[in-house]
């Protein structure tokens, strides 16, 4: 069901944002100072999470009405594409509490997506939105992947 990979792929965006929540606690001005490795900041955490309650309330209240869901979830996306990229490109983790929240959450939504499961233009916002969670490849792989076009005969 491309709605569940939708989800699964949800959860990786979460499982790919900071690790802010297990470092230990420290003055307030250590919190904002960047983090080391692969960890969002705790701004983008925040921010992680805005979006997911976001998009949980755009499915969950049009539940009913799957073409306001998809207009719901559509204006989410529009007003988040950018954001959403950036934080994909950047490879970066969630915190272990954050991803347990949200996966609590994504399991309550897959109910509601469930029942817009058929509507396609539910299906093609989560398409969208599935297409924003794929990282880019890097330039050299695209020209690797695409043979070269064969002579003409004559």
């Amino acid at each position: 069901m491309k709605l569940a990979r939708t989800l699964s792929l949800l959860v990786a965006l979460a499982g790919a944002s900071t690790v802010h929540a297990q470092a230990p606690k420290k003055a307030p001005a250590a919190a904002e100072k960047a983090p080391a490795g692969n960890e969002l900041s705790p701004a983008d955490v925040q921010k992680a999470e805005k979006f997911f309650d976001e998009l949980y309330s755009a499915v969950m209240k049009n539940q009913a009405a799957c073409p306001k869901m998809a207009t719901a979830v559509s204006g989410l996306l529009d007003k988040h594409q950018d954001w959403l990229k950036k934080m994909v490109e950047s490879g970066k983790d969630m915190p272990q509490a954050s991803r347990d929240k949200l996966q609590k959450k994504q399991s309550e939504m897959a109910g509601g997506l469930g029942k817009c499961k058929d509507d396609k233009d539910v299906q093609a916002a989560m398409q969208r939105f599935m297409a924003l969670l794929v990282p880019p490849k890097p330039p050299a792989e695209q020209t690797e992947a695409a043979p070269a076009p064969a002579p003409a005969k004559k």
